[in-house]
């Protein structure tokens, strides 16, 4: 299509055609003849065809060749648009997987994080559980402290806990534990409660050693 247009170029500084000239008579600005003669077409795409033919016959030039010219440079510019409308499709089709890519990543983070707030949440359930399983006894006088537990009424274990010792016992239902305490000031805790007891002599029994709080 260049070498056609430089030849209506060519013919018109023959017949010492200025472009001012040549655009006063068909009707349309210089710039257009000037794109014309250079095969740049932009801005005249939707007449280049009618332009083309009317400054062939301007210009003396076989509009047979012009059009010949003209299918060429259509043919092309099909192509570069069917070209462009790939690559479109193509980044079309790119930036969807992207997206797609960014949901599924959010979606499993999102469950990550929810299973790992949920592990918490059972975790945490699990130790406060735990804290109030645990029975605390402290020996906080200066003589050693007797302890004898019992489950369902029968004696299993009897242990002397001396000044300043501490032992725990995980609590089961139907459980009594017997305190001889000569010297009293005996600390008991269970969970995030805190008993001081200042007797010689005392019993606690549990009805339930599942319960969360005493």
């Amino acid at each position: 299509m260049e070498e056609f247009t430089q030849k209506l170029k060519k013919k018109r500084e023959e017949l010492g055609l200025t472009l001012k000239e040549v655009a006063w008579q068909l009707g349309v600005t210089q710039d257009a003849i000037a794109r014309i003669e250079v095969g740049d077409f932009s801005g005249v795409e939707l007449y280049v065809k009618s332009l083309l033919m009317r400054y062939c016959e301007f210009l003396g030039v076989d509009t047979a060749e012009g059009l010949k010219a003209y299918q060429k440079w259509k043919e092309a510019a099909v192509s570069v648009e069917a070209q462009d409308e790939e690559q479109v499709q193509k980044e079309r089709r790119y930036l969807g997987l992207e997206m797609h890519n960014v949901i599924v990543l959010t979606m499993l983070y999102s469950v990550a994080v929810i299973l790992v707030i949920a592990n918490w949440m059972v975790l945490s359930s699990m130790n406060e559980f735990k804290r109030y399983t645990v029975f605390s006894v402290t020996n906080t006088a200066a003589a050693p402290v007797v302890i004898e537990v019992e489950r369902d009424g029968a004696l299993v274990e009897r242990q002397k806990l001396l000044a300043g010792e501490v032992i725990e016992y995980r609590i089961g239902p139907k459980m009594a534990f017997n305190f001889v305490t000569p010297g009293g000031n005996v600390e008991l805790s269970l969970g995030r409660k805190v008993w001081k007891v200042n007797l010689n002599r005392f019993r606690v029994e549990v009805e339930d050693g599942n319960a969360k709080s005493p």
